[in-house]
């Protein structure tokens, strides 16, 4: 009580030598915790916590909800031949969760992918689900629908410096069913949070860029659509 913690717990990958980031947590039906984010594998040139040109590599840690003991560790990628990072990670039906970010391509030319790890409770990866075209995309956020599907929400970027926002609707069997895309800045527009409302419609908040392409900082405004 009184905000004061009574466990702290930290994750730092053996061989990584720069930074790592805690994205976010959800609890399992054992009074167990998963974590997730990514660890830079080299030191980046500036420090950023966006991982998008960094060489890092996602993780998922199974942690004890009564004391913070680490159970198990899961690394995603090597941060060097595959890369990869989780923002997010939302309950499924079946004791399943579905961990999402971004990973390297299939192809160079691919860049980054959108990404799902869908694991078991215990952090284990039961499939995993690649999503984008030729530039750098990614799911930063994700609600499960009354169907056992899931929506993820993130951004679709085109390889020559534009982004649109974009949501991608997934079955009880984590196959895609339909993509919608939104585009409300001159340069990028990115979904950060998606959750249903009451009717069971879906409500996404971001930012758009509405500056010049390429503008440091960017112009972003923020703003919610339902």
């Amino acid at each position: 009580g009184g905000g004061v913690p009574f466990w702290r717990q930290s994750y730092w990958h053996k061989g990584a030598s720069a930074h790592a980031l805690a994205s976010a947590v959800t609890r399992t039906g054992k009074d167990e915790l998963l974590a997730v984010g990514w660890v830079e594998m080299s030191a980046p040139a500036t420090v950023t916590l966006a991982g998008a040109a960094t060489e890092t590599a996602g993780w998922i840690v199974q942690i004890a909800g009564s004391n913070g003991a680490m159970m198990g560790t899961k690394l995603l990628g090597d941060g060097k031949t595959k890369r990869a990072g989780l923002r997010r990670i939302i309950e499924l039906a079946g004791g399943h969760y579905a961990a999402v970010g971004w990973a390297s391509g299939a192809k160079v030319a691919d860049g980054r992918d959108a990404y799902v790890a869908v694991v078991d409770g215990a952090g284990k990866t039961v499939q995993e689900i690649h999503w984008g075209g030729a530039g750098h995309d990614v799911f930063n956020a994700a609600v499960m629908t009354p169907a056992g599907g899931f929506v993820a929400a993130g951004i679709n970027r085109n390889g020559k410096g534009k982004g649109v926002g974009v949501l991608v609707g997934f079955d009880s069997k984590n196959a895609k069913l339909w993509d919608s895309t939104l585009a409300l800045g001159t340069f990028e527009t990115a979904l950060w949070a998606v959750t249903r409302d009451a009717d069971g419609g879906l409500v996404t908040a971001g930012g758009a860029d509405v500056g010049q392409a390429g503008g440091t900082p960017p112009d972003y405004k923020g703003w919610i659509v339902w």
